[in-house]
């Protein structure tokens, strides 16, 4: 079958894929997927997240293994057609987009409601401790890291943030993973995540300001901030009432499961695409989307059970080991640059464990509770590579062009630690099931 150019006289002509370039794809596709499930699969038997290993898929059919062991092969397959990258990247995005939804789904507003105390707390100490601590940090930092007109306070702002906000879709595909979506301290886990992302975002853009305009912007600052309230107003009325006029037509229109689930990835991209041109990413609107879908009237079961298994088993792990796929640890080629790569990633870590901790014991949270949702919160790197991106983007003489990957190299070294503590508060649930009958808070028991 021969690639075919279509052109009118009005419309532009349109270039498919040759048929080289989708060859490419179904390679690529195949491998990013088979591998990532597969040693998602080995991690699961070993205790550990299905995530893990899927950004450690990446990691070897990247730069770091792959491109090592047989260049001439991963050149062919992942470096030869930028167009194919452009197209599994958009993919990586839908999945990603599909994966918040589905955690929407799972995202309980009583129980974030009855601790928004402890939220909110367990919000600002995992933000704000690792943010001011990175800031000084970034003053004494080797001088290579910057540019070579770099200041060393604005350098300091992004290396910062890039360092003090969570990975959102990590976090709640190793609460997904572990089957802790649904107890308390998972719930608290997304809330704060979430926080801490939407105004991630914000301070992104605020600091893309000062770099680009040397000002900082309040103007559009201010119409994202009030884009978003505007979106949460009419999706939690106008939106939900719509949504429920939508499944009730379905389910009297005979195919419920394909016309809903149709209903529900229609309405998640346009969610995410209120977000996106609000300049506060996509995955906050299909989060936003997902949890609107979950507290709908009228539910038809089936569609979340299909989502998740779509997501799971093809989306998903696309946008993992794509992630992993950008990792490339043969940057990091001096000794002060691993030195302060190991240094970063265990004082990171350590931030946002202390930090949230701190937020969750003020919040009135247990000793075991508080360590969990440390450890749940330590996973860094998707906003923290955007940040990095943004950062040698808008203010190269900051930023020095090289160690653009630094910051990258973070992700999959931190999500191994997530497992171990994420159990601690289980085992008081379960003992807490002994004396009570069941988990304090728990919709399930």
């Amino acid at each position: 079958m021969r690639a075919i150019t279509i052109a009118t006289a009005d419309v532009p002509a349109l270039a498919p894929l040759g048929e080289h370039e989708v060859l490419i794809l179904l390679v690529q596709l195949a491998l990013l997927v088979g591998v990532a499930r597969l040693l998602g699969g080995v991690m699961k038997h070993f205790g550990q997240p299905a995530v893990v290993g899927e950004l450690l898929a990446g990691i070897l059919l990247g730069p770091t293994v792959f491109k090592n062991l047989w260049p001439s092969g991963y050149t062919w397959v992942f470096d030869s057609e930028p167009v194919v990258t452009s197209v599994v990247f958009g993919l990586a995005w839908l999945g990603v987009i599909m994966l918040l939804v589905a955690i929407g789904f799972e995202t309980d507003l009583a129980i974030i409601a009855r601790f928004r105390k402890a939220a909110a707390w367990v919000s600002a100490g995992s933000f704000l401790v690792p943010l001011v601590l990175f800031f000084f940090i970034a003053q004494v930092v080797p001088a290579s890291f910057l540019g070579e007109r770099g200041s060393r306070q604005l350098f300091g702002l992004f290396f910062a943030l890039a360092l003090s906000v969570s990975a959102l879709p990590v976090v709640a595909k190793i609460l997904q993973d572990l089957g802790y979506m649904r107890r308390n301290f998972g719930q608290i886990t997304l809330a704060a995540g979430m926080s801490m992302d939407g105004v991630g975002w914000l301070l992104l853009a605020a600091l893309s300001g000062v770099a680009l305009q040397g000002s900082l912007e309040v103007g559009s600052l201010l119409r994202s901030l009030a884009g978003l309230v505007i979106f949460l107003v009419v999706a939690a009325t106008a939106g939900r009432w719509v949504l429920n006029k939508l499944f009730r037509q379905a389910l009297r229109g005979g195919s419920s499961d394909t016309s809903a689930l149709t209903i529900t990835l229609v309405a998640a991209l346009i969610g995410a695409g209120i977000t996106q041109a609000l300049e506060l990413e996509a995955i906050l609107g299909a989060f936003i989307i997902g949890i609107l879908l979950g507290v709908t009237k009228t539910h038809i079961p089936r569609v979340r059970e299909i989502l998740e298994t779509m997501t799971n088993a093809f989306f998903a792990p696309i946008f993992f080991a794509f992630s992993g796929l950008r990792v490339d640890l043969g940057a990091l080629d001096s000794g002060s640059a691993i030195f302060w790569t190991i240094a970063v990633i265990v004082l990171a870590v350590a931030a946002k464990v202390a930090g949230t901790y701190v937020g969750a014991r003020k919040g009135g949270l247990d000793h075991r509770e508080g360590l969990a949702l440390g450890s749940g919160l330590s996973a860094l790197g998707a906003m923290g590579i955007v940040v990095a991106i943004v950062a040698t983007l808008a203010a190269p003489e900051v930023v020095a062009q090289r160690r653009g990957r630094f910051r990258r190299n973070q992700t999959p070294v931190e999500v191994p630690v997530e497992s171990p503590l994420l159990r601690e508060p289980t085992r008081s649930e379960e003992r807490r099931v002994g004396k009570e009958g069941r988990p304090r808070g728990s919709p399930h028991q």
